[in-house]
């Protein structure tokens, strides 16, 4: 099915592409997110959208320090700095948080109130934590959700995968880094 035409104000929500995160991650699948996400983010920046930059830093109260499947589940001093090849700019909203959703226990809903912005598109790491967790909320708020396949990416593939496939559409539309650059031209921004 074709992506619907975006709406007139439209975020994009870049999900903890951060040094913690890229260790676990099987690097050319990171590297093609980072370039999608790179190529979206310069389209969003060009057309006067805003950019949000979502890391995850410290963790949150309560049992989270229990080992998980991946280890510890604490980020560790530095590990919410940004990948080196992530393109940033100073407009950029940036936001920390410790829990999974760019939205839980940070100020985003308002920033993107205050800017008029009706649809988010998200991108970035896990599809099945923070991505999926980040379109989750913003579905529950009211926004459109959009999520490039190719834009996006789990430590374990599979689960990623059928995330996509039978949760994430749920939620938000699947599609591409190549069809949202189509629809944010249309625009006409």
């Amino acid at each position: 099915m074709p992506l619907a035409p975006l709406d007139e104000n439209v975020a994009l929500i870049v999900v903890d592409l951060q040094v913690a995160t890229a260790p676990r991650m099987e690097q050319d699948t990171l590297e093609r997110v980072v370039a999608n996400t790179n190529t979206l983010a310069a389209a969003f920046r060009a057309s006067g959208q805003p950019v949000v930059i979502a890391t995850v830093s410290g963790s949150l109260p309560g049992r989270t320090e229990m080992v998980k499947a991946h280890g510890v589940s604490t980020v560790p001093a530095g590990g919410d700095e940004l990948l080196p090849s992530l393109a940033k700019d100073a407009a950029d909203i940036r936001i920390r948080r410790a829990p999974w959703s760019a939205f839980a226990d940070s100020d985003l809903h308002d920033q993107l109130s205050r800017r008029g912005v009706t649809q988010v598109v998200v991108t970035g790491v896990a599809t099945s934590i923070g991505v999926e967790s980040t379109a989750r909320d913003a579905y529950a708020l009211g926004y459109s959700v959009a999520l490039p396949a190719d834009a996006v990416m789990d430590f374990r593939p599979d689960v990623g995968a059928a995330h996509l496939a039978q949760i994430v559409p749920l939620l938000a539309e699947v599609t591409t880094t190549e069809e949202l650059i189509a629809a944010l031209g249309a625009l006409g921004h």
